[in-house]
Order: C-alpha cells, then structure tokens, then sequence
C-alpha cells in the first residue's frame, strides 16, 4: 500500500484510541519512559498539525517550533480533545491525500518524497496509538496488512526509528511472532508492558 493509504489507516487506528482518552488518563504513564499521556498527545497533535504545512512546502523547522510546542491537552475536557483532534486529523489526511506522492519535500530527517514521509508519520502514530492504547487500559488489535507495512518500513535504514525513540532498544521475538508483536518489538515495546505501581 502507498504512503498515503498507510498514513490513513494508522491515523483511523489513532483516532480510536485518542477519542477514548479522558482528562484523568492524561497523567498515566506510556511506554515513553518520560512521557505522560498528556505529553504524547501532545506530541502527536502537534507532529499532525506540521503535515499540511509541511507538504504545502513550509519550512519544517518554524512549524515545528510553533506547532508542537504551542499547545497543551491536559487543559482540555475530553470533548474539547476529540474535536481538536479531529480536526487536526481531518486537514492532515486530506493534505495527505492530495500530494504528488513522489514530490520531495525538506523534513526534519532531511529531503525525502511525500511517499516516505508519510510512512515515517503512519509509523509513529501507530506505535504511540498502541502505547496510548496500553496506557488507558485499551486493548488495541492492529490488521496484520498495516502491522507488516509498518515493520516491513521500519527495517529500511531510513525509516529505522521514530523521531523521539532514538535510544530504544529492539525486543527479540520469534521470526514466527504476528505481525504486530514482531513490529513493537522493533520498536523496544512489549505486549506485556504495564504501568509500574
């Protein structure tokens, strides 16, 4: 599957965990060692807010400053979470949907095709939706299709890690493992994690 169709269905399996967080979920702990769920909404908000701009040919760096860092969920009600992510989500994918898939743009991991950076994005929001998943409680079920596209990226060398996963180290798994364990074990997440204490 193209880069687009990827980053559509790992933004639908995001959207489902985000819409199921609630304001007493935002101080739980995720497998991101050092952030909260508030913290990884945040990040997630502000990585979807950059897609747009970026592919319109924006400079990354200034909509990185002012996008990712302008904002914070833990304000916000549930409801107010859900629509702003909706709406984030909404003018991301059609952004998405409406590149030349082969046009080269400049992201924060240098010059690559649209292609290519909208698998890079569908990788980080389908790792952090299952660590927000795994952080409320939610048993998240991945389609072994996008499970596999996601691994199967995340072994080219330029697609290796998640932007804010550089030191994580990979799991081992039996070469037999679903799709979806052997691609968050890539990532150094264990089905088994749970919250300490």
């Amino acid at each position: 599957m193209d880069g687009a169709e990827l980053f559509s269905k790992c933004l639908a399996l995001a959207t489902g965990v985000v819409k199921q967080v609630r304001p007493e979920h935002y101080a739980n702990a995720t497998p991101c060692a050092d952030w909260h769920v508030g913290d990884l909404l945040d990040h997630l908000l502000g990585e979807l807010r950059v897609v747009p701009k970026l592919l319109a040919g924006e400079n990354v760096e200034a909509t990185t400053d002012e996008d990712e860092n302008g904002e914070n969920v833990v304000d916000e009600t549930d409801i107010e979470l859900s629509a702003n992510w909706q709406a984030t989500a909404d003018a991301a994918e059609a952004a998405g949907n409406e590149a030349d898939p082969d046009e080269i743009i400049h992201s924060a991991r240098g010059d690559v095709s649209i292609d290519s950076y909208l698998r890079q994005v569908a990788t980080d929001l389908l790792v952090h939706a299952w660590d927000l998943a795994v952080a409320i409680g939610m048993p998240l079920a991945v389609a072994p299709d996008v499970s596999l596209a996601v691994y199967n990226d995340a072994l080219s060398s330029d697609r290796a890690l998640l932007p804010d996963d550089a030191a994580t180290v990979p799991l081992a798994v039996a070469e037999k493992a679903a799709p979806q364990t052997k691609l968050l074990a890539r990532y150094g997440r264990s089905p088994d994690w749970r919250a300490a204490g």
